[in-house]
């Protein structure tokens, strides 16, 4: 892994967080800072060496207080598509291997974390899963720039969903009919989420994107940011 550059410092979490976690629905969220010496012991899980107790009596009393189940990431990202075995925490006794993981795709994808962020696990909407069991709910993504939005999209295209399990397809039935619905964007969202991404980027400078995804009651929570060069975005069509 490799230092970050300019882009991945102003997407990292500890970039933007702070100046946005009291304006805008987050999830309850605790840091654990990295050295860069504790970053290589995590890197050591990979070759079955444990990491010092010291060590992983911290990183578990940081998880503790969010509780248990919950979502984990580092400040650059989540490993979201190996869901079950990074990000999502069932317990405690998941927390170290599913560390493992998520630093093993840190190694994949070139990224250095400087901090892991442990997050309460928000209850989606969320009519079915994909990706090693993560639930597929309303989740949009908005492009900001100088306090304005400069354009919006549903988080999840159909061509952008897979199943799989060992190479057997394990799709369930009707998901293209429910992401077509959970894709509707109505006005009355719009407005609000335009807001949302208006007072972000009024608090953080620069060309970004920022993700919602909606509760089960229906509450719209920010997830995620990162700047806009570094980040995934559909197609515009003639009538957008």
């Amino acid at each position: 892994m490799r230092e970050q550059t300019n882009l991945q410092q102003e997407s990292s979490m500890l970039h933007w967080f702070p100046k946005v976690k009291d304006i805008i629905p987050v999830p309850r969220t605790e840091f654990f800072a990295l050295t860069t010496e504790e970053a290589y012991q995590i890197i050591g899980l990979l070759d079955r060496v444990l990491l010092p107790e010291t060590l992983a009596t911290r990183i578990e009393a940081a998880a503790g207080k969010i509780g248990y189940p919950l979502f984990m990431r580092s400040d650059q990202g989540s490993a979201k598509h190996d869901y079950n075995h990074t990000c999502r925490v069932l317990s405690e006794d998941r927390l170290i291997p599913n560390l493992a993981t998520l630093i093993e795709w840190h190694l994949m994808v070139d990224l250095w974390p400087r901090a892991l962020a442990f997050r309460e696990m928000l209850p989606l909407a969320s009519p079915f899963d994909a990706f090693d069991g993560l639930p597929i709910a309303k989740e949009r993504r908005y492009f900001v720039e100088d306090g304005k939005v400069i354009c919006h999209h549903p988080y999840w295209p159909e061509g952008a969903i897979e199943f799989r399990e060992r190479g057997r397809d394990i799709s369930p039935r009707g998901w293209r009919l429910a992401l077509k619905v959970l894709n509707v964007e109505e006005p009355e969202e719009v407005a609000l989420l335009s807001t949302l991404a208006e007072r972000f980027s009024r608090a953080v400078p620069g060309f970004f994107s920022v993700d919602f995804a909606m509760e089960k009651g229906g509450r719209w929570v920010m997830i995620d940011a990162a700047r806009g060069e570094l980040s995934w975005h559909p197609e515009h069509h003639d009538d957008e």
